[in-house]
């Protein structure tokens, strides 16, 4: 092949992508790094020939912990830099990636600058030829690559390069190939999901999963969730993260479900001890802190937020001495500047707090583990399982030690214990979401409602459509199948699956029994509990019969959801009660108040943080 015949086959795109930008600043003896990101939002294009190459950067800033000089650790805390290229040609491509130097003076040393594509190993600029940061990568014809791309500086930076800073854009150089082997490709993606969440944490003995849609089984998933095949979870579609609980010895021993051989082999569902799904860590835009009537939920937003940081411009923390001119338990701060108890004052209606379930005693906290369903078994062999009658009928005592047996499924790192009310806030603002039951259509964002346990007999994760009659069983299972109400026994007939997916994403993946159901009893309370330890409960002030009734506190999905004040915690009344039952309309954000007697409308749900 003469040389006219390779040049014209060639591609080289060079379209500005991003420009990293590292400024070292000194003030006083102190270091610091920061690092911003300017996106060309255009989606980046060329075609010649049968090569018809796009690339597409995701928008947003690179944010590196206030911008300082960091650890590899620390840096693999970041969210990535993310580009996808596309080949919708019908020939493979093969490309190089390139961190081209943009910078024109007083540039840092090359040896300071640490770049990782993926999950290679992390190098040096200095260490590579002409700023290939990786090379033989390829994309397939009429399909698409993802590349995550770290950029940091090292920790040992010296005082030397104080007062320099770096340039670069990001290229791709490459040409058409024939039957291009795409192998290196499988460690371009360092995670799955490009949400910005935090990493699920899960204790030594928790599997994580993914469900199987063909098969209607579970899965062991890829616990990097770099693999799309056994891909764990993805927060922007929907797919949050689930993790099981499993029986030392079953149909499979936990020896066999922990080791890597079982990846995307079946976790039988009768090894199951508990279902949890993850709730990350993240602040909201607070929507009505002054108590209006006149306001409506529709979505919630939510930013979520990296490792244990609080990045809301609100602070809160109890007072237990407040008075009844105001509806909070809390004294917030905005900016550092008490809010008022004037309940007119619009200053304090656009402004973000990260939400207070994150914090576990006084712990701040990554995210935590919360029951897909209600509690089920009994109260010496409790379980967190799907098509189960829920456990009820406990005093709330009784319902925290039952919390507490799951310690003892294999359990070390973290702790069970029964839900707070602030942790019931957190799923349901997470659930009104973007992430849950929102979406975005044209510039409006809408929310549909989740459907309705209507099971009688309190089976978890049964759901129906509107205008659904109670059953005994429910109409459909938590898989969305048709149960027979007709025989005496509870029978899923499993054809034609349906959308009917009573959770908190409105598919398999997100938290059942939020509406109807049992109501749940929650540790939100007004008053100390005999035998249960302060940091398992919030504490509300005592209401009173008069004036603001309701005792609120930031995040706990009462009194910003709504402005009545027919509930209040007080002498007797001193513990939340959340949701609805099976036979009333569905509606998440409702609350109640009860003792802490045994009754058989109330269940409860487990979390681990």
């Amino acid at each position: 092949m003469d040389g006219d015949s390779v040049n014209n086959r060639r591609l080289i795109v060079t379209s500005l992508v991003s420009i990293i930008l590292v400024c070292v600043l000194f003030i006083g003896n102190t270091l610091s790094i920061e690092t911003l990101r300017e996106v060309d939002e255009n989606l980046n294009y060329y075609t010649t020939g049968n090569l018809d190459i796009s690339y597409y950067v995701k928008s947003g800033e690179i944010v590196l912990n206030n911008s300082y000089p960091m650890s590899y650790e620390d840096a693999m805390q970041l969210d990535p830099y993310r580009i996808t290229v596309y080949n919708n040609g019908n020939v493979d491509y093969e490309f190089s990636l390139i961190l081209s130097d943009e910078t024109e003076t007083n540039k840092i040393d090359y040896k300071y600058i640490n770049v990782q594509v993926g999950i290679n190993d992390p190098i040096c600029l200095d260490s590579t030829e002409n700023n290939v940061i990786m090379d033989k990568i390829v994309v397939k014809a009429s399909s698409s690559v993802d590349i995550d791309i770290f950029v940091w500086v090292s920790d040992d930076i010296p005082n030397s390069e104080i007062g320099k800073g770096f340039y670069a854009k990001v290229n791709i150089d490459g040409f058409a190939v024939s039957d291009a082997d795409d192998s290196n490709n499988s460690s371009l993606i360092y995670n799955l999901d490009s949400s910005g969440t935090n990493r699920p944490m899960l204790d030594s003995n928790m599997i994580p999963v993914y469900y199987d849609n063909e098969l209607d089984v579970w899965k062991k998933a890829d616990i990097n969730n770099r693999n799309k095949d056994y891909q764990w979870y993805d927060y922007d579609n929907k797919i949050w993260a689930n993790a099981v609980l499993v029986k030392e010895s079953g149909i499979h021993n936990r020896a066999y479900y922990l080791s890597d051989e079982a990846v995307g082999q079946e976790v039988n569902i009768n090894d199951i001890i508990a279902f949890y799904v993850w709730i990350p860590r993240y602040k909201y835009r607070v929507w009505n802190i002054t108590r209006s009537s006149d306001v409506d939920i529709n979505d919630i937003d939510i930013m979520f937020e990296n490792n244990t940081n609080s990045t809301g411009n609100i602070k809160c923390e109890y007072n237990d001495k407040n008075d009844n001119e105001f509806f909070l338990s809390d004294n917030c701060y905005y900016n550092n500047t008490l809010i008022s108890t004037d309940m007119n004052n619009s200053n304090y209606t656009d402004v973000w707090y990260t939400h207070p379930a994150f914090t576990y005693g006084n712990k701040n906290i990554t995210g935590f583990w919360i029951g897909k369903f209600e509690t089920t078994g009994s109260s010496t062999g409790p379980t967190i399982l799907p098509d189960q009658i829920s456990l009820r009928s406990q005093i709330v005592k009784e319902q925290f030690d039952t919390s507490k047996i799951f310690n003892n499924y294999g359990l070390e790192n973290l702790d069970a214990h029964m839900e707070r009310n602030l942790e019931y806030g957190a799923l349901l603002y997470l659930t009104n979401s973007i992430y849950g039951v929102c979406n975005s259509k044209e510039d409006n964002i809408l929310c549909n409602s989740i459907y309705n346990n209507n099971s009688s007999d309190y089976y978890t994760g049964s759901g129906s459509l509107d205008g659904d009659e109670v059953r005994n069983y429910g109409t459909y299972n938590y898989q969305g199948y048709l149960i027979d109400n007709v025989s005496n026994s509870r029978i899923i007939t499993k054809v034609n699956k349906t959308n009917v997916i009573a959770s908190s994403t409105l598919n398999i993946y997100g938290v059942y029994d939020l509406a109807g159901g049992a109501m749940e009893r929650v540790l939100g309370v007004s008053q100390s509990i005999d035998g249960i330890d302060s940091q398992y409960y919030d504490l509300y002030t005592n209401g009173t019969t008069s004036g603001y009734n309701l005792r609120s506190r930031l995040g706990d999905g009462t009194i910003e959801y709504s402005a009545k004040d027919n509930y209040f915690i007080y002498d007797d009344n001193y513990i939340f009660v959340r949701g609805n039952l099976y036979n009333d309309s569905a509606n998440i954000f409702s609350y109640n108040v009860s003792d802490g007697s045994s009754d058989s409308k109330y269940s409860f749900r487990v979390v681990l943080s």
